[in-house]
């Protein structure tokens, strides 16, 4: 049997107020971001691709919560300079530009492009985490400076 734990949803760390905590992204509570700093961390994938993306020189992300919305979005955007990526299940999408994995995002492939990006978790965290006053992504690759950000 394994053991059940009960976790705190509010931690007190050093000089900050609160820092809430959820494991999931139906825990999110839009509300209670609305002057926070918020970080989202998709630690299987998304976040990692996402900076990976922009570290690579695209323009803009779009994260988005559906096949439909993806190609709504780059149709909406309407210039050649649009890919699409993403998975649904751990899957690439049929139809899209790139799939989910970082090293499909080559500078490239990328630079100077916008990015219509979807995850079955870490494009709906970050939606979820829009109130936030600054909303940032986070990943194991850039833990120190997200950590350091004042």
């Amino acid at each position: 049997m394994v053991p059940s734990f009960d976790r705190p949803k509010e931690v007190t760390i050093y000089n900050m107020k609160k820092c809430h905590l959820w494991l999931s992204t139906e825990e999110i509570q839009p509300e209670k971001l609305k002057n926070a700093t918020t970080v989202v961390i998709d630690v299987m994938l998304a976040t990692t691709t996402l900076v990976t993306i922009m570290e690579r020189g695209a323009r803009r992300i779009y994260p988005v919560e559906s096949v439909y919305e993806a190609h709504s979005m780059k149709e909406f955007l309407g210039h050649p300079a649009v890919l699409t990526g993403g998975e649904l299940g751990g899957k690439p999408v049929e139809g899209f530009d790139c799939a989910h994995l970082p090293d499909e995002y080559t500078p490239e492939r990328v630079k100077d492009h916008d990015i219509v990006f979807l995850s079955s978790n870490g494009t709906r965290a970050i939606t979820k985490a829009k109130p936030a006053k600054q909303l940032l992504l986070g990943n194991l690759r850039n833990a120190y400076t997200i950590a350091v950000i004042p």
